[in-house]
């Protein structure tokens, strides 16, 4: 006897989605805030959904990863610390393994910097945004509205300021997508071979 079995997963699994990123290089030119190069690769992409965490893409396996921020008119830094708004026009765009990417439509961003004691500097940003375009691993759908974060220090030596606002510096950091996606799971057939074993009995006429 053969048996065919065709089982499929839950259809719909919407969940958490949290996409983080390492090896993000910004630059700030007085300006605009944005990747460099435009296309920066990053280290290591970590995706998890509803608390269950894929494997990691590294940029060691897949050459490819990178990212592409862009946040426009950020102006009049205060060079003690501020915290400002962003012009429209933004965007953040990660290439993932493969053809799977990302892109998102910014927000206005909240773009905020520290100075500590003039030893250390960092800059953190923060918008929410909306999905433009999308083909991600694992069979992840994310819905439309997505928020964006990242943090990076300073590099001190690139650091630029004129008339106590800062006019340019370059820095390292992390970046972060969250928001909810759905799983669209792609069919698990199997097939189940149950051997069946015929019996010949053979009777000797007496």
């Amino acid at each position: 006897m053969l048996m065919a079995v065709s089982m499929m997963a839950p259809s719909t699994q919407a969940g958490e989605l949290n996409i983080e990123f390492t090896g993000l290089d910004v630059v700030y030119d007085g300006s605009d805030l944005f990747t460099s190069p435009s296309d920066d690769p990053i280290d290591v992409v970590t995706i998890s959904h509803d608390g269950f965490v894929y494997p990691a893409i590294t940029l060691a396996d897949n050459p490819g990863i990178s990212v592409d921020v862009f946040v426009p008119q950020v102006l009049n830094l205060d060079a003690t610390g501020d915290t400002t708004m962003s012009g429209a026009g933004g965007y953040l765009d990660l290439t993932l393994a493969g053809s799977d990417s990302l892109e998102i439509d910014l927000n206005l961003v909240s773009v905020s910097w520290v100075d500590v004691q003039n030893i250390v500097r960092f800059v953190f940003a923060g918008s929410a945004g909306q999905v433009d375009s999308q083909q991600l691993p694992y069979g992840l759908v994310a819905d439309d509205d997505v928020t964006i974060a990242f943090s990076a220090r300073v590099r001190n030596s690139s650091l630029t300021t004129a008339g106590g606002e800062v006019t340019g510096f370059r820095a390292y950091g992390t970046g972060q997508v969250t928001g909810t996606a759905t799983v669209i799971p792609e069919p698990v057939s199997a097939v189940l071979l149950l051997g069946a074993l015929a019996a010949f009995a053979s009777r000797r006429r007496s």
